[in-house]
């Protein structure tokens, strides 16, 4: 039996996390990503890894909501008893916003003298 690596990327249903699953999977790499709240954006990612000949799921995890978690690791583990290895970790959490940037003193004194 082959195994497969599986890459776990967070925020993998669009920006950067989206463009690292769909190169993984083209790479051979199979793909668990999560969504917040944008499922239909999940789907479509799921779709394009597919489509390329990739095998992925998409399950839903709000990192910030801690009580989120054992549901997520209940459809974590019933994902990954499907064929396959856990041989890769990639962690790509979405990156704070100008808002959340601006409220650094630092940033907001720079920001201040443009």
């Amino acid at each position: 039996m082959t195994t497969r690596a599986i890459a776990l990327i967070t925020g993998g249903s669009r920006g950067l996390g989206r463009n690292t699953a769909l190169n993984l999977a083209r790479k051979g790499v199979d793909v668990i990503l999560t969504y917040r709240s944008r499922a239909d954006e999940a789907k479509a990612a799921i779709a394009e890894i597919e489509a390329a000949g990739g095998r992925a799921a998409a399950l839903e995890l709000d990192t910030g909501a801690v009580t989120t978690f054992p549901a997520f690791v209940a459809a974590l583990r019933k994902t990954l008893q499907e064929p396959g290895s856990a041989t890769a970790s990639i962690i790509s959490s979405t990156m704070p916003g100008p808002a959340c940037a601006s409220r650094s003193p630092r940033r907001r004194k720079r920001n201040s003298t443009r």
